[in-house]
């Protein structure tokens, strides 16, 4: 419903937008067969409804803002230091006044979120995935497949270290004098067991090859985190 309401709005200002530029120009147009005093007149009116447009955008842009809640978080690739230049917020960072504050621990006191929330800094999500909690309203949470197994006793803005999934691997034991390929020597073969028989990582049929590092983690990309304090 706000976003029908806000897309009435925006028309309305674009059909003000092109009758006053159309008058504008009308102006212009007759300018040499007016007086001088009709075509200030003229110039006059058709500021005046710049203005009223103007003031228009402006009271739709803090509409769209006011139904996005206090705590919101949203991604972005533009840096702290162009925040105010990007979103037209010239608060400088100030938390009793921003809109919108970079989501890196840092603490907001003054601002909404503290009255919202109760907590003196927001949450610090720098090098951060999102995952949606299991929990969304009273009886309604997840239990399939798709749930988070240790999300029941969260709460938003927790934070939670990476985990491999606990598994086991089978293996064969046999006779043969020679062990076949992809098996470790001394557990299917001769059982003859020696040094330096486990090797790096090495590419393995479809896997390609391993990409290693200190952590686990998917694909992604890089975006700075930003969380609405008022």
């Amino acid at each position: 419903m706000a976003a029908a309401t806000a897309r009435e709005g925006i028309g309305a200002v674009v059909i003000a937008i092109v009758g006053a530029l159309s008058g504008v120009a009308s102006a212009w147009v007759t300018a040499g067969k007016a007086v001088p005093g009709k075509i200030e007149q003229a110039l006059t009116e058709q500021g005046t409804r710049l203005s009223s447009v103007d003031a228009k955008l402006t009271a739709l842009e803090t509409r769209a803002v006011a139904t996005v809640p206090i705590g919101s978080i949203v991604a972005s690739l533009v840096p702290p230091e162009r925040l105010d230049e990007a979103s037209g917020d010239d608060s400088r960072l100030d938390p009793r006044t921003a809109t919108w504050i970079p989501a890196d621990g840092r603490k907001v006191p003054g601002s909404k979120y503290v009255k919202v929330f109760g907590r003196s800094q927001v949450p610090d999500l720098r090098g951060l995935f999102l995952r949606g909690l299991n929990y969304s309203e009273e009886g309604e949470v997840r239990s399939d497949g798709y749930r988070e197994p240790d999300a029941d006793s969260r709460k938003a803005g927790e934070l939670e270290m990476d985990t491999f999934q606990g598994h086991g691997h089978k293996h064969e034991q046999g006779v043969g004098p020679d062990n076949p390929e992809g098996t470790f020597k001394g557990v299917n073969g001769n059982n003859i067991y020696g040094p330096n028989r486990i090797f790096d990582p090495t590419e393995l049929g479809k896997y390609g090859t391993p990409r290693l590092g200190s952590e686990t983690r998917p694909k992604n990309a890089a975006v700075y985190y930003y969380i609405r304090v008022n």
